[in-house]
């Protein structure tokens, strides 16, 4: 988990301006799905469901009953989900958790391919140091 806060923090934030972007550029933990979040979005992630979730809900739910078309309002509202959607909404986060660690996985094997690759390269009795370049065709 750490790798992953600390790969995303150099890519997002230590290469922004320091006039630039949120006041709070630290990541602290992952979502549930994976993702590298700052304290601010851990916090806010916590009390989404008593704090916009909750108060929301019978807005929704009479939205929802007086639409003819289905129930647009609160998909993502925990209190207007049924047993399936609730069900369906784990086994996305699940399969993102799941697509994450593969990314990695594969990240991961890929940067071990391709420093075999170099060392063996370089290991042939050429005279100078091979690199690769693109060429102009």
């Amino acid at each position: 988990m750490a790798d992953v806060i600390e790969q995303f923090q150099k890519s997002v934030f230590d290469k922004m301006p320091s006039d630039k972007g949120p006041e709070d550029k630290k990541f602290v933990t992952q979502s549930p799905m994976g993702i590298p979040i700052t304290k601010a979005q851990d916090i806010i992630a916590k009390n989404q469901q008593w704090a916009t979730d909750l108060p929301m809900s019978p807005f929704q739910r009479f939205g929802n009953l007086i639409t003819p078309f289905g129930a647009p309002f609160g998909k993502k509202n925990r209190w207007l989900m049924n047993e399936e959607q609730k069900k369906l909404w784990e086994a996305k986060q699940a399969e993102s958790v799941a697509y994450q660690e593969r990314k990695a996985k594969v990240s991961d094997q890929l940067a071990t391919i391709f420093d075999q690759a170099m060392k063996n390269i370089n290991r042939w009795p050429f005279k100078q140091k091979v690199t690769f370049s693109r060429s102009q065709d």
